[in-house]
């Protein structure tokens, strides 16, 4: 009993310290809320904050807006909208893409000045009174990737410089990217690590067997990455480890662009292909459902041609994987998007084979030549599929 309340009284104090500290910041931001409110009804100006951080909020963030803007979703048509970015950013080319269809303003960002942005565009008075906020990335956008085209485009100057890249890896025909996620990159990114998301993770000797069948097709495989737990080489020269040899901030964009397909996990660098409408192959998804509450986004690729396959959940105290509608179950009465989530009900995540992957991106392959054929078997199953979810 001793230690519950103690429990409570820190619980309990955690969450006065956090309001506390609000009330005190929203109270020191008064002066400026009181400036944007003249800028907004004066000048007709709205701001927002840009993440400039990680390549997926970069991407989608900015994009899903642009898509709303063209099929004239944005209802304050009047307002100019000005993005506050950090001048240290995860990718600056496609930062230099987005300044070409948004006003975005950049200057430096030290740690404490970012966490108070975020604050700020999320939290305040600011964001509560639609002043400075952080642009929507959530679960209403498919419909915006499939009734409207991409937002950028590159240059013709950027599009030598593509054609430039490929000459150097020696690629003169299709190829597909291929990333799959490990903690490397955010271990480097984060100061507690990946330990909160290692259930995203993969293994790249799973994707082997889909590597080779694409090289045997004629296709080049670019290996992705901006940081990588494991080379990949295959001495094969039609399968190109890009992330350890030629790995740029502009080939990050312009490679994911311009391939067939892209066949990944669920990480940022896919949004880049889902931004440009290529096909996009996302193996090894994890959470399966779309409408997590404590993280409101799609898992699933959003375009009429993308593929996805899920990992499956095995259960210790059921001696048995978790049928879709227990996973979903699971999702969304438990979840607060952690590892130990997992852990906490004695749940396995299981990787996707590599038999699985091969026959996702045969699947892919065989659709955009035109030869995949689907028995009213298969619709069936992907009909129930379907139906479990709202």
């Amino acid at each position: 009993m001793k230690t519950i309340k103690n429990n409570f009284q820190t619980m309990a104090r955690r969450v006065f310290n956090k309001r506390f500290a609000r009330w005190g910041m929203d109270l020191a931001l008064v002066p400026l809320i009181f400036l944007l409110f003249l800028i907004r009804y004066i000048f007709k100006i709205k701001f927002f904050r840009v993440h400039g951080g990680r390549i997926g909020h970069l991407a989608m963030n900015n994009e899903l807006f642009l898509r709303r803007q063209q099929l004239g979703l944005i209802r304050e048509k009047k307002i100019k909208y000005v993005g506050i970015a950090p001048t240290s950013v995860c990718n600056k080319q496609l930062v230099t893409m987005l300044k070409r269809k948004l006003k975005i303003v950049q200057f430096p960002q030290p740690r404490l000045v970012r966490t108070m942005t975020k604050f700020m565009a999320e939290q305040s008075l600011l964001s509560k009174w639609d002043m400075f906020v952080t642009l929507p990335y959530d679960v209403g956008y498919f419909p915006q990737f499939n009734e409207v085209g991409s937002s950028l485009s590159f240059t013709e100057l950027e599009e030598e410089q593509g054609w430039e890249l490929l000459k150097r890896m020696n690629v003169d025909n299709w190829f597909v990217c291929v990333h799959v996620r490990d903690s490397v990159y955010v271990d480097g990114l984060l100061k507690r690590g990946d330990s909160r998301y290692t259930y995203r993770n993969s293994n790249i000797e799973n994707y082997l067997k889909a590597i080779k069948y694409i090289a045997g097709q004629g296709g080049y495989v670019v290996r992705m990455g901006a940081k990588v737990k494991e080379k990949l080489d295959l001495r094969n020269p039609k399968i190109i480890d890009y992330a350890t040899l030629y790995r740029t901030e502009f080939g990050d964009i312009y490679l994911p662009a311009r391939a067939k397909f892209f066949l990944g996990t669920g990480s940022g660098i896919a949004s880049i292909a889902e931004i440009f409408n290529t096909p996009v192959i996302l193996t090894n998804v994890i959470p399966l459902n779309p409408l997590i509450p404590s993280a409101p986004i799609a898992h699933f690729p959003p375009g009429k041609r993308d593929l996805f396959i899920p990992k499956k959940i095995w259960s210790n105290k059921k001696k048995r994987f978790l049928t879709f509608k227990e996973m979903l179950e699971f999702e969304l009465h438990h979840f607060s998007f952690e590892s130990e989530d997992y852990g906490k009900e004695q749940l396995h995540p299981i990787e996707n084979t590599s038999e699985e992957i091969l026959d996702v991106a045969t699947e892919m392959n065989q659709r955009l030549e035109g030869t995949w054929i689907t028995t009213e078997g298969e619709e069936v199953l992907q009909n129930q599929f379907k139906s479990l979810f709202k």
